[in-house]
């Protein structure tokens, strides 16, 4: 979430693209409130979110292989 939160203020402060790279799942997640926040004050904000390489599965559970 921070890392968005200094996206949008790179893009306040300089009038350019503010960028953020997160990790899959919960960081993934836990931008939403700094996304919106952004998209109020109508800063442009690029969000990256990552994703597993592969998934393996084992019996009825999900095992993420990175």
């Amino acid at each position: 979430m921070t890392a968005v939160f200094a996206a949008d203020a790179v893009a306040r402060m300089s009038g350019t693209v503010g960028v953020a790279a997160v990790t899959a799942g919960p960081g993934l997640t836990n931008t939403v409130t700094a996304v919106k926040n952004a998209q109020m004050a109508e800063s442009p904000v690029l969000l990256m979110g990552g994703a597993a390489a592969s998934i393996l599965k084992v019996g009825n559970l999900v095992k993420l292989v990175i």
